[in-house]
C-alpha cells in the first residue's frame, strides 16, 4: 500500500508538469467521485461544490458490509486554495468525519480532525477531470484517541 500510494503521487506529480493547457473547471462547480483516505480506510464516494475560485466544500461516504468487519464513515472537507495555477490548485484543508467499525460483534464508533495541504491537477484534454492528492494530520478517537499522518487521492468529475 506505501509503494502504491508513492507511485501514484509520482504519477500525479509527473502530470502536473507536463500538462500545460488552460484546463479547468468554471466557478460554481458541482462535482462528483471518489476518494481514498490511507491508513487501511475505505473508498468513499464524494462530491465537491467549487463555490469559487479560491474554495470547495466536499463531502465524503462510504461504507463496507464486510463479514466481521464492517465499517461506515461520513465526512465533509473544507478547501482553501493557497495558489492557484492555471491546471493546478494548492489548498488547505480542515475536515472532519464520524465513523464507525463492527469488528466481530464489538461496536467501535467515533469522530475523526484533519487539516493538511493538497492539490487538484486538471489534465489538458479533460478540463473537467481534477485528480486530486492530499496529506496531514488527523486526531482520531475510537478505539482510543490517537494523533495520525493520513494521505489521500481521489478525483471528480466537474458538471
Amino acid at each position: 500500500m506505501k509503494f502504491a500510494a508513492q507511485g501514484l503521487f509520482g504519477i500525479f506529480c509527473f502530470l502536473g508538469v507536463v500538462s500545460v493547457a488552460h484546463a479547468r473547471p468554471k466557478d460554481q462547480a458541482f462535482g462528483f467521485g471518489v476518494s481514498h483516505i490511507g491508513n487501511g480506510q475505505i473508498p468513499q464516494l464524494s462530491v465537491a461544490w467549487k463555490n469559487s475560485a479560491s474554495t470547495t466544500l466536499e463531502g465524503h461516504t462510504g461504507f463496507s458490509t464486510q463479514s466481521g468487519d464492517s465499517r461506515f464513515e461520513m465526512g465533509v472537507q473544507f478547501n482553501r486554495n493557497l495558489f492557484i495555477e492555471e491546471n493546478q490548485d494548492f489548498y488547505f484543508y480542515l475536515g472532519g468525519a464520524l465513523d464507525s467499525r463492527d469488528v466481530t460483534g464489538t461496536g467501535d464508533s467515533g469522530y475523526t480532525l484533519a487539516t493538511g495541504a493538497g492539490s487538484e491537477i486538471f489534465l489538458s484534454g479533460l478540463p473537467n477531470l481534477g485528480l486530486n492528492f492530499s496529506g496531514g494530520f488527523a486526531l482520531s478517537s475510537g478505539g482510543g484517541t490517537r494523533l495520525e499522518t493520513r494521505v489521500a487521492f481521489g478525483m471528480h468529475y466537474y458538471f
